[in-house]
């Protein structure tokens, strides 16, 4: 009786082991990815005169998303951000500063690519967005206040960061050295 109580625990030990399941984590980003891409936050100011962000679908699965892209041979990091918010948005405007005012990362993972890239951010001031380009029927845009598009967006990081936009307009007063 011994033995077939042993022989019980264990049978019962191995069932819990192949029950016992992994609970789903998302895998922590690696905090340098090796895969850069660019991309812009577009800006303007709506009817009411607050401050909108404007946001598109990504073609795979449809969450919202900004305008970004891999570098482009012969461009800038910033005219690179700025062409591909003409291609999937039909954005055209001016860049805020040639130099990213922040970065997030993100996983993606498509027929052609998986892996964990690192978006380099700019801010772009919208002067006109075109009804036809180049990825109009791919995509829907839209324009949302900042806080409602900090919600709508996966990738923390970027949330994070259109939350900080209204902050990178403002200009402070300098400091007088003492």
């Amino acid at each position: 009786m011994a033995k077939a109580r042993k022989k019980a625990k264990k049978k019962a030990k191995k069932q819990t082991r192949k029950k016992a399941v992994k609970p789903l984590v998302a895998r922590p980003l690696p905090s340098s990815p090796r895969h850069r891409q660019y991309g812009v936050i577009p800006l303007r100011f709506g009817r009411d005169g607050r401050l909108q962000v404007l946001l598109l679908t990504s073609r795979g699965t449809g969450r919202w998303v900004i305008p970004k892209g891999w570098p482009m041979r012969k461009r800038t990091p910033a005219g690179t951000a700025e062409r591909e918010a003409y291609e999937e948005a039909g954005l055209k405007g001016y860049l805020l500063s040639r130099r990213p005012v922040g970065s997030y990362r993100y996983l993606k993972t498509d027929d052609k690519f998986s892996g964990a890239i690192l978006v380099r951010v700019f801010l772009l001031a919208v002067e006109q967005q075109k009804k036809d380009f180049p990825e109009c029927h791919e995509r829907l845009t839209r324009w949302f206040p900042i806080a409602r598009a900090a919600a709508l967006v996966q990738e923390r990081e970027l949330a994070a960061l259109l939350k900080t936009v209204p902050s990178l307009l403002v200009q402070r007063p300098a400091t007088k050295a003492r």
